[in-house]
Order: structure tokens, then C-alpha cells, then sequence
């Protein structure tokens, strides 16, 4: 059974990875308020011990973190022996990002990003876009 078709009434399986924890905290309240049952991990190497537990549809990951940072974190995520984990969705969250970084990104198998602070309609927004993205992916494939 695949991440997508585990959701139920359009929630979703997140996996919050944010080192700071007011900000993890806050973005776990606003996922559970939106419906969406979400789990956290401190920096990139927990998140892999709990992406190996549990499927989830999407990863919101801090790119700049001790120990391992998102870019790391969705580099090992993409090179995954687990198909449903190289597959899962990633955004990333930064508070100032250049462009010129948004191509590593790119590179390392992020599918979006999201700038800090993070607000709930904008977090509602990009968790909305990423589901669709990922049910268009699953309908190219079972057709």
C-alpha cells in the first residue's frame, strides 16, 4: 500500500525534522489543528531512524541543522533502498535562501521550499501542493 492511499479525509503522514524547539513544537500544533497527524525529529539522522519506522507522505526538514541538515538528509532520503522512501515528498524550510542555493537544492531531491517564519495558511498551502503533486505522480503510474 502506498503513502498516498493511507490517508484518510485529505491527512496526511508528516514528519517535522527542525532542531529549534519552538519552532518544531509550533509547526507539530499547526498540523495537528489542520487535521494532519505529524511526528518530529530533532535533525536528519533521527528523521532517518523514524522514515524507517513509519511511511510518510511528506518531510518538512530545516535545511540548516546540526549534525545533518536537509540537503543531506534529502540527498540520503533519494538514495533510500526503500522505494517509499525515496519517493516520499520533502519541503524544505530556510528563513533566507539565495538562488543560487535553491539549484543544491534542487540537486538534492527537494521538491519545495517554504520560508521561516512559517505561517499556517502558507504551511496549509504547500502541504495542499505537494499532496496533489504527489496523487498526480500516483495516477501517472497506475495508468
Amino acid at each position: 500500500m502506498d503513502n498516498l492511499s493511507k490517508r484518510q479525509n485529505n491527512e496526511a503522514q508528516v514528519l517535522i525534522v527542525e532542531d529549534d524547539p519552538h519552532n518544531r513544537d509550533m509547526m507539530l500544533r499547526m498540523l495537528h489543528f489542520m487535521g494532519h497527524s505529524a511526528d518530529a525529529a530533532r535533525n536528519g539522522e533521527e528523521a532517518l531512524d523514524l522514515l524507517e519506522l513509519k511511511n510518510y507522505v511528506l518531510v518538512i526538514t530545516d535545511l540548516r541543522m546540526p549534525r545533518m541538515g536537509g540537503i543531506k538528509l534529502a540527498q540520503n532520503i533519494r538514495q533510500h533502498s526503500k522505494k517509499e522512501i525515496r519517493e516520499v515528498r520533502i519541503i524544505g524550510l530556510s528563513a533566507c535562501v539565495m538562488w543560487e542555493e535553491k539549484v543544491e537544492f534542487w540537486q538534492a531531491g527537494i521538491n519545495d521550499l517554504l520560508e521561516k517564519p512559517v505561517r499556517m495558511q502558507a504551511l496549509s498551502s504547500f502541504i495542499d501542493k505537494n499532496l496533489e503533486c504527489l496523487s498526480k505522480k500516483l495516477n501517472l503510474i497506475e495508468t
